[in-house]
């Protein structure tokens, strides 16, 4: 909260209300000084002066002591965010998202004095399924936690878009890392790796990859699967069977579904939910990030966007991270993974 504009002004031309910290981050200072604005007396605007550093000499006195030993120095504290962003405000938190795909699409810049608490939930963007009897994309890799930070500083955003895949001519690749960084600190969530492709493409495709969760295995090529990185993702499922349908991509809640004839073959491993009370507060624990795609022929995307599969693969749901779904068709194309996202709250400056 900022102060009234008091017109009493130090000789450098700055007003009191740029010196003195405002009364509703502080006590009242119990006696009245007899400088007002307006009709209020300006112990009813500032915090009193209870210790610490001080604020600079006003010159500005009562009796001999100057305002600087009764009223407590500013300390501004402001949490600024900037870019392409969705703000809310629920309760005592400030909660934003930043959806946008690229390299430094937003910022949360603080200028403080103090330190102030920030908790996150980074999502990297998901890997597509394979093509022509593929296995299912694994999922972005998803990270949740919270820091403190002392100070002045700016946090900036990156947010991953999801892997594709095409034929003509043959590419696939990964879904990309969304990552936060403030001071010298990183925090990065990988992207999906993509579902293993089949029906003679050749090497690297026909290999699932690794990722933030790995891809699903594909036709003709058992027992293969792509890893997860620890304390983000879980492994995809494995093709055990050539005539049988593909692995799931991984999850970031569990591993993707060995591929078989049986229900439930083939499954995308299911994402997870939101675990900052702060985030919660807009997304709830039933929204999901991180579900693996499904691989073919009948796999379902894991809960988290994963995409199912089909004749080509379903597209994983934007801004989840999901992996895309496997494709079952000969020339068939795998869904496109998800993109990521970066939601950060922190209790709204006063």
């Amino acid at each position: 909260m900022s102060n009234p504009t008091t017109n009493y002004k130090i000789s450098t031309g700055q007003d009191l209300s740029g010196i003195f910290q405002p009364l509703s981050l502080g006590t009242p200072y119990p006696t009245l000084t007899n400088y007002k604005v307006g009709a209020a007396d300006l112990n009813t605007i500032f915090a009193s002066f209870t210790g610490g550093t001080q604020a600079i000499a006003t010159n500005y006195k009562v009796g001999t002591s100057d305002l600087n030993t009764i009223f407590a120095k500013y300390n501004p504290n402001t949490i600024t965010p900037s870019g392409t962003y969705l703000s809310t405000t629920s309760g005592l938190y400030t909660i934003v998202s930043f959806t946008t795909t690229g390299t430094n699409i937003g910022a949360i810049n603080i200028n403080s004095s103090t330190t102030n608490q920030f908790y996150y939930l980074v999502v990297g963007g998901g890997g597509p399924g394979g093509g022509g009897g593929g296995g299912g994309g694994g999922a972005g890799g998803v990270l949740q936690g919270s820091f403190s930070i002392n100070g002045s500083s700016t946090i900036n955003i990156n947010v991953g878009p999801g892997g594709n895949m095409s034929y003509n001519p043959s590419t696939v690749t990964n879904g990309s890392d969304s990552y936060l960084t403030y001071s010298s600190t990183s925090i990065i969530a990988k992207g999906g790796g993509y579902g293993g492709w089949a029906f003679g493409w050749g090497t690297p495709f026909n290999i699932p990859n690794s990722g933030g969760s790995g891809g699903g295995g594909g036709y003709h090529f058992t027992s293969q699967y792509g890893n997860g990185t620890a304390g983000q993702g879980n492994n995809g499922g494995s093709n055990n069977s050539n005539l049988s349908g593909q692995g799931g991509g991984g999850g970031a809640g569990s591993v993707g579904a060995n591929g078989g004839n049986q229900v439930g073959n083939g499954n995308g491993g299911i994402g997870v939910s939101s675990n900052q009370s702060p985030i919660l507060l807009i997304y709830p624990s039933n929204i999901l990030w991180g579900g693996g795609g499904g691989g073919a022929n009948s796999g379902i995307g894991g809960n988290g966007g994963g995409g199912n599969s089909g004749s080509n693969g379903s597209n994983s749901v934007v801004n989840t991270g999901g992996g895309g779904g496997g494709a079952s068709s000969v020339n068939g194309t795998g869904g496109n993974g998800g993109s990521g996202i970066i939601v950060i709250a922190y209790l709204t400056p006063v």
